[in-house]
């Protein structure tokens, strides 16, 4: 009987695997990671190892060099079954010989068991190489590195897996990342503000220069001065009674500040006359001001000295994709294709395809324009993750999670859109800034209003007359109306749940037809899906179709919780559209059982 190695740090997916392989006539044994592995091929050559990537201690590449350093493995064929679709993995992998690189969340039980037995009977000592010419340079032989795109039920009954988009090559940039950052300096010259803007620069430039000046000559263009009106009546600024001239509009807002605000609406201007496909303007400056009055409100909670460039810091912090897509054009259109086509973050693919993000490209213009670094770093590390931050702990590391929260906030929230539907986690950087979750569910019930007052008045011209709510559009996409049943550990306050809450059919008390739940950590699994359970039972909710939302995506509920209902995992952060797609996927399996 052919012997297949299973090599998984998770043992649940160990034991399905068990199950299925066995029932298709193998001999199985399982190792929960490379160390394990590697004990058990002193003993045993198998005809075929399953290989993991994420494994604590030893991941999938180093256990696969280290397993073709063994008598008993150096010739067996290897297939990595992972969950990661990440390219430059494949390639090293099929450096090793790997003769198929199967997604879990796209291969069928027919893909894989074709893949084994097609392993097994090649027995082929080859190296067979991915084709990477396009991007890469090397030379591609015949053969690729199996990819497989097959979506079909995995473990039916237990857990199901769902289509995920398939993994093609990356194109090359059409312009390398040295042509790009010449094209960004090209562009860095704002040249042509108006004559008041430029006027106020220069008296806020000088010791001397009084709120009575500034105000005059913010008077003389009254657009100017609606918008600084609009703004310091605004949740960035409000305190009090109504701001309702210009002069008592720049004594709320600072001489400190005014100079920055009234720079922030010149650069506004400028790169509101960008036209591009890529961007919707009006929705990527909903997303920005919105961003800006979360973070001035969240530093304002904890009472920072730097709350009011808070909002500054949101408002500007992705207008470097404003400039990519006014440098590159319909490339630019391309990269953000791709990131929806294969839904992953923007940033992530920008930086694979250009060498740069947007957020780079934003550094870059505000160094040129000698903005203070107090303002630069928060900008330019938005998408750092806590745990990064927490390493590279420095004085500015508050501000910069003030606006990364802000912004997974806002994102969760699906106001305006920035190019990126990503949902990020929010539940590290709520303890890394020291919130209350209750300050930012008092705000949240009020930045959708908050944003429209002043959303027009930013921007260089009226937003579309036939402007549509995000949450509209999204909802539209849903198969079946949504209506969950969401439990989490910090559900107050949690992106996911903030998510679901804007998806959700109404508030009215119905039926769910999918349970979700949030596991943070391995430890506190069992705690959640207790939970899950006593509310689902509580309110008569039985077996509903599981979705499970885990950093890594392998974290996996308790057995007693799977029983009986088909389940999905998911890996955080993910796209608004593949949560969508889960949702569609996990009902509609319900529906047809």
């Amino acid at each position: 009987m052919p012997l297949i190695l299973i090599i998984d740090d998770h043992a649940l997916i160990c034991e399905l695997f068990t199950t299925v392989l066995s029932h298709a006539g193998y001999e199985t044994v399982s190792a929960l990671g490379g160390e394990e592995a590697l004990s058990i091929l002193e003993t045993r050559r198998p005809d075929v190892i399953l290989l993991d990537v994420l494994m604590p201690n030893m991941d999938g590449l180093e256990t696969l060099e280290c397993i073709r350093n063994l008598p008993n493995g150096r010739h067996v064929p290897v297939i990595m079954l992972t969950g990661i679709a990440d390219r430059p993995l494949v390639i090293a992998a099929a450096k090793h010989g790997v003769k198929s690189y199967l997604l879990k969340t796209s291969s069928s039980v027919k893909t894989i068991l074709r893949q084994i037995e097609q392993a097994r009977t090649e027995r082929s000592t080859k190296p067979i190489l991915p084709d990477v010419s396009s991007s890469q340079g090397e030379t591609s032989p015949s053969t690729p590195v199996a990819i497989s795109p097959v979506a079909e039920n995995v473990f039916a009954g237990s857990f199901n897996e769902m289509p995920s988009p398939t993994i093609d090559a990356i194109a090359p940039p059409a312009m390398t990342k040295a042509d790009i950052l010449q094209a960004v300096d090209a562009f860095s010259d704002l040249g042509g503000m108006p004559s008041a803007v430029s006027e106020v620069l220069q008296l806020t430039e000088s010791d001397r220069a009084s709120m009575d000046e500034i105000a005059e000559t913010i008077n003389f263009d009254p657009a100017l001065a609606l918008k600084i009106l609009k703004l310091a009546n605004s949740a960035a600024y409000a305190r009090g009674d109504h701001v309702d001239n210009v002069h008592k509009a720049v004594m709320r807002i600072g001489l400190g500040q005014i100079r920055q605000e009234v720079m922030n609406f010149a650069m506004i201007d400028r790169f509101s006359n960008i036209q591009s496909k890529a961007i919707d303007q009006d929705r990527f400056w909903e997303h920005a001001v919105a961003t800006g009055l979360v973070a001035s409100q969240l530093a304002q909670a904890r009472r920072a000295k730097d709350a009011q460039s808070a909002f500054t810091m949101g408002l500007l912090h992705d207008v470097g994709r404003l400039v990519l897509a006014e440098v590159l054009g319909d490339r630019y259109l391309q990269v953000i294709s791709c990131a929806n086509e294969q839904q992953r973050p923007l940033e992530s693919v920008e930086s694979e395809i250009l060498g740069l993000t947007h957020a780079d490209v934003t550094e870059r213009l505000f160094r040129q324009w000698k903005f203070p670094n107090e303002l630069i770093h928060p900008v330019a590390r938005h998408h750092l993750s806590a745990s990064s931050l927490k390493i590279t702990a420095s004085s500015g590391t508050i501000a910069i999670a003030t606006l990364a929260l802000a912004n997974r906030i806002v994102h969760a929230l699906l106001l305006g859109s920035s190019g990126n539907d990503t949902i990020y986690p929010t539940d590290e950087f709520l303890d890394l800034v020291h919130i209350d979750p209750a300050v930012v569910v008092r705000i949240i019930g009020t930045i959708r209003e908050e944003t429209d007052k002043i959303r027009t008045a930013i921007l260089a011209r009226n937003p579309k007359s036939d402007w549509i709510d995000q949450r509209v559009i999204f909802k539209s996409h849903f198969i079946q109306t949504f209506r969950p049943l969401y439990v989490s550990s910090a559900p107050i306050a949690d992106a996911y749940g903030i998510l679901c809450e804007q998806l959700a059919e109404s508030k009215v008390e119905t039926q769910p037809n999918v349970g979700i739940i949030n596991i943070h950590s391995q430890r506190e699994a069992e705690n959640v899906c207790r939970q899950y359970r006593l509310v689902e039972t509580e309110r008569g909710y039985l077996h509903l179709p599981l979705i499970v939302i885990s950093p890594s995506g392998k974290i996996s509920p308790t057995r007693n919780l799977i029983e009986g209902r088909h389940v999905q995992m998911i890996a955080s952060p993910f796209t608004v559209h593949r949560f969508i797609e889960v949702v569609n996927w996990i009902t509609s399996l319900r529906a047809a059982a």
